[in-house]
């Protein structure tokens, strides 16, 4: 859509003023009138394209009297507002598309251009959309009444909040092992939470949790192997956890869960 409005401004759209321009003889006529068929006709001046604009301009609040030419149309809309992809921004640009699409029907398929049509075709962009997930709700600030009225869907989510995590103090003696997958390693802090060991390993695993299993059974060895017996242990991985518990794991992992050297 972007793409035919920038045809548009650079005036590239193949409309009979155009083509006779260029040496072509046509015998333009609009499809909703008797004049000849300009850019500016077919996509602001016409009967039905005032219309159009005047329906839509009419719903968003915008003052569309007065204007001329493409540009100020899309001056006019997208200085209305300050979000960038905001409704007031968008819709000239569908409208703009709808308005060449059922030009390019009434002349290549004889199909009736009408109001109605080109209006419930603007509508059904927009609800295809909002069914898509791609209409957010800052899209629309300060018209949000717009979405009943035009039958979108506005997509809310909810604002995650961080969860705050904080050191436990543990007790005398104890140690606290931290195992992370995804750098296939360790750290091993005392309890004034003063670093110990950093753990870096190496291996080759054909899934993320393969890659945990590995990471901590690993580092328990080292751990182990140091003289380290008494420690708390902080895993990322849900999955991890509950295999352990249960003591259910895929038959690739379950030597290396239930029989750790």
């Amino acid at each position: 859509m972007s793409f035919l409005v920038w045809r548009l401004l650079q005036g590239w759209l193949p409309a009979d003023e155009i083509m006779m321009k260029r040496g072509i003889a046509i015998a333009s006529k609009c499809y909703c009138c008797a004049q000849v068929e300009t850019l500016e006709h077919i996509f602001l001046t016409n009967p039905i394209a005032k219309q159009v604009w005047a329906y839509f301009a009419g719903l968003v609040g915008i003052r569309n009297s007065g204007v001329s030419s493409v540009q100020q149309v899309i001056t006019t809309w997208s200085l209305s507002v300050s979000t960038a992809g905001h409704i007031k921004q968008v819709l000239p640009i569908i409208i703009f598309w709808e308005l060449w699409e059922a030009r390019n029907k009434a002349k290549h398929d004889s199909a009736n251009y009408s109001l109605d049509n080109i209006c419930r075709r603007v509508h059904n962009i927009l609800q295809v959309n909002s069914k898509a997930n791609m209409t957010q709700p800052k899209f629309w600030t300060g018209d949000s009444f717009l979405t009943a009225l035009l039958g979108v869907h506005v997509l809310v989510t909810s604002k995650k909040v961080p969860t705050l995590y904080k050191w436990e103090k543990l007790a005398a003696g104890t140690h606290k092992l931290n195992i992370d997958a995804a750098g296939y390693g360790g750290i091993l802090r005392n309890d004034q939470g003063h670093l110990v060991m950093a753990l870096g390993l190496q291996g080759s695993c054909t899934s993320p949790i393969q890659a945990e299993v590995e990471a901590l059974f690993s580092c328990l060895r080292i751990c182990a192997g140091q003289g380290h017996k008494h420690m708390d242990i902080e895993v990322d991985s849900l999955q991890l956890v509950n295999m352990i518990k249960t003591k259910k794991a895929p038959w690739q992992l379950r030597n290396t869960i239930h029989t750790p050297e």
